[in-house]
């Protein structure tokens, strides 16, 4: 028999960072605010754990926070492109983007590097509180050095984490 668990024990406090991007000007985040209830151990072992995301978003006369429709499948791929990318060859241009993967585009992001040194993020995030009536869309330019490493830390920290509740690496 499968043993329903009520609450996901983590050692990562929730909500937790997965993405947090401060330009100064703008700040951008991605959380991971909480584990999906009632999950079985059967269906964890088998198919991972899930959970719900938010986007939070603030600027000089912006101020926005809401649920948006990305799985931790969609990170996943997200956080392996971004690593890619930054570890590429120098004087290639790469990219990593962030979607939801289904049949409707609720979600983008997208980091675009350059030979500069600089990469380029572009988000579009759409509220599914608000049967994606409204969003936000956004645009900056970051640092190579400065700001990707602390991203790749952070996401590899959240999936470490699941990969220990998971017992397997499995995220999509």
């Amino acid at each position: 028999m499968y043993t329903t668990i009520h609450k996901i024990e983590s050692t990562i406090e929730l909500p937790y960072n997965v993405i947090d991007i401060d330009t100064g000007d703008e700040h951008f985040i991605l959380q991971f605010d909480s584990f999906d209830d009632n999950q079985s151990d059967y269906s964890i072992k088998m198919g991972g754990v899930t959970g719900n995301f938010s986007i939070n978003y603030y600027s000089n006369s912006v101020n926005c926070n809401f649920k948006c429709d990305i799985t931790i499948g969609n990170v996943y791929l997200f956080y392996v492109e971004l690593d890619n990318a930054y570890d590429i060859l120098s004087g290639r241009n790469a990219v990593a983007v962030l979607k939801n993967y289904g049949s409707l585009n609720h979600s983008n992001l997208m980091f675009t590097f350059d030979k500069r040194g600089h990469c380029n993020v572009d988000g579009e995030f759409k509220n599914k509180s608000n049967q994606y009536k409204n969003g936000i869309n956004f645009s900056f330019e970051l640092d190579q050095t400065g700001n990707i490493t602390p991203i790749l830390n952070s996401m590899e920290v959240f999936f470490n984490e699941l990969r220990s509740i998971q017992g397997h690496s499995n995220f999509y």
